[in-house]
This record gives C-alpha cells, structure tokens and sequence, in this order.
C-alpha cells in the first residue's frame, strides 16, 4: 500500500497542471455559478465550484471528467459539487496571480 501512494504522490499533477488544464471552465460563463468553475479562497485554502450538469456541453460526463481531474490533482471533495486543497505559500502566490490574470 505505501508504494501505491508513493507512486501517486510521485505522478500526481501540480496545482499549475491543474488549474492550466481547467482554464476554459474559468473563463466560460456558467448557469447557476458566474463561470462553469467558481473559485474562492480563503486563508491558504482554495475551494472550486462546479456548475450544474446541464450547463456543460457534454452535461455528466464533462462534469465527472473535471471532478476527476480536480481529485487527480489533490482537490478534496466538499460536498456534492465543491472542492477544496490546502496550498504551500508559494503555490497560493501562483493561483493568486493566475486566477488575476484571467
């Protein structure tokens, strides 16, 4: 058990990956959110929000595909639509500026 977690540890994508991979749903208006990903953050915690099903192209199946992604990337999930991860310094510096430059 402790190789499968090293293993993950060692492949799991960074939160530039991340977020990098994601960058069309933080830009693209949504239905109940303000964009199909909402974002929040607050302390050294990042939360993402997914919109409803019916707001993706592909409805469920996009919707599980970026839940996958965000768990992939470490993202915790926090309720039924919500993700948090707790972020290094360094890296809460990063999505700050990212999430500025969108």
């Amino acid at each position: 058990m402790i190789y499968i977690q090293k293993f993950n540890e060692k492949y799991q994508p960074s939160i530039k990956d991340t977020l990098n991979q994601l960058k069309y749903y933080f830009t693209t208006d949504g239905v109940y959110t303000k964009k199909l990903l909402d974002y929040n953050i607050s302390n050294n915690r990042l939360y993402i929000e997914l919109d409803i099903q019916g707001a993706y192209k592909e409805g469920k199946v996009e919707r599980s595909r970026i839940k996958y992604y965000l768990k992939r990337g470490g993202f915790e999930p926090n309720g039924s639509s919500n993700f948090v991860i707790i972020l290094s310094p360094d890296d809460l510096e990063w999505v700050k500026n990212w999430f500025s430059s969108l």
